[in-house]
């Protein structure tokens, strides 16, 4: 099962590479915070109860609910659905987070050790360069913002994939980084209220 959902992580993947929508973009972060809710409930249903319910909770409400909502209410619903400008033709882009996938699962079984979950790894590891991939390729700001949730929750499955059970400073780690993300995006969503644009060039305009 958890290698089902680690295969629809790694096609939502694929697809934030060639989406075009604003919207697109916000449900698939949605989508791959649903995945690793399931995930994480089949992967650490073992664990303390109250352990389990804050990873739960801080997957659930924060990843699912509160970051695409606030996404939406704050940014796409008042700029309106636009088109996400492509810096790289689509295909270029399919490529290269296909690329990236493989290499990734190559490189978890290089690494093959008994402490390393090869599905986690690989999914994480996948994760993380394709955010970066699309900071790197995009100009807009949103990109960027969606790059780094998708990191995010690379970082997520990479702590899943050093042992069955999460450490206390690991959760506590996570849910930091959660409210990070949150703290940054509403900084950016609010900045970004004065650009008629959200080309990622217009943030030298930035002033206190």
């Amino acid at each position: 099962m958890i290698s089902l959902l680690i295969i629809i992580f790694g096609i939502t993947l694929i697809y934030l590479a060639v989406a075009e929508r604003m919207k697109t973009y916000n449900a698939l972060i949605a989508v791959q915070g649903l995945l690793l809710f399931f995930i994480t409930y089949i992967e650490l249903k073992s664990l303390d109860v109250w352990h389990l319910i804050l990873i739960l909770l801080e997957t659930l409400i924060i990843k699912v609910i509160v970051l695409p909502y606030f996404i939406y209410r704050s940014l796409i619903k008042k700029s309106g659905d636009r088109p996400v400008s492509l810096v790289v033709p689509g295909y270029i882009s399919l490529t290269v987070v296909s690329v990236i996938i493989f290499f990734s699962f190559l490189l978890s079984y290089m690494l093959h050790d008994q402490q390393i979950q090869v599905k986690y790894f690989t999914g994480a590891i996948a994760a993380i360069f394709t955010g970066l991939y699309l900071i790197i390729v995009h100009k807009q700001v949103f990109t960027h913002m969606m790059g780094y949730l998708i990191i995010e929750n690379g970082i997520f499955l990479l702590s899943l994939a050093i042992g069955n059970e999460m450490p206390l400073t690991v959760n506590l780690a996570v849910l930091l980084d959660v409210f990070s993300s949150v703290l940054i995006l509403g900084i950016f969503i609010n900045r970004l209220d004065n650009f008629s644009s959200l080309d990622v060039d217009q943030l030298k305009e930035l002033k206190d």
